[in-house]
């Protein structure tokens, strides 16, 4: 198995936002792009105050493209200083969450997943022919269209930060 990485990104918001539905975008837009999505791991941590003050999330979403080559999105959310806050909108009161939320975002290509080409020794030789020859265009849209997706992902998120700032 081989992991190509393909680009990264990051992105910070600091402000009022609704956490479960930054979950929901996040959770949804990865499904809409044709991804499963794993929860790899979830922490938080607790204040004196029995309120959660810092959360780290990540995520690992997966995409099968074919027998030979699979799409990932790893995205690793940490949100800081959180704390409730009291607001009004359209006259009535809404508690929002406030705090310091990166997201980090990595997307990368990995093929032979499987081990298929790496256990045989004589399909490691055939393995390079194969990629320069035959899959070497396919595995460049399949490169572009991860960063796609990983571009689209990004601007679902910037757009919600962007949208909770107005209400």
């Amino acid at each position: 198995m081989e992991t190509i990485s393909v680009t990264k990104s990051r992105f910070k918001h600091s402000g009022l936002y609704n956490l479960s539905s930054y979950y929901n975008v996040l959770y949804d837009t990865l499904r809409v792009l044709g991804y499963d999505v794993e929860e790899v791991k979830y922490r938080n941590k607790i204040g004196p105050d029995g309120q959660t003050v810092e959360i780290e999330l990540f995520w690992d979403a997966k995409r099968k493209i074919d027998d030979y080559s699979k799409m990932f999105i790893y995205a690793k959310t940490l949100i800081v200083g959180m704390s409730k806050q009291q607001t009004q909108i359209d006259g009535k009161p809404v508690t929002k969450d406030k705090g310091i939320a990166e997201l980090e975002l990595k997307a990368r290509v990995e093929v032979d997943y499987q081990n298929k080409w790496e256990a045989n020794p004589i399909m490691q030789q055939l393995r390079w022919w194969f990629e320069k020859y035959f899959y070497h265009d396919k595995l460049n849209f399949i490169q572009s269209k991860v960063a796609a997706d990983m571009n689209k992902l990004e601007n679902e998120i910037k757009a919600f930060f962007n949208m909770q700032t107005f209400l």
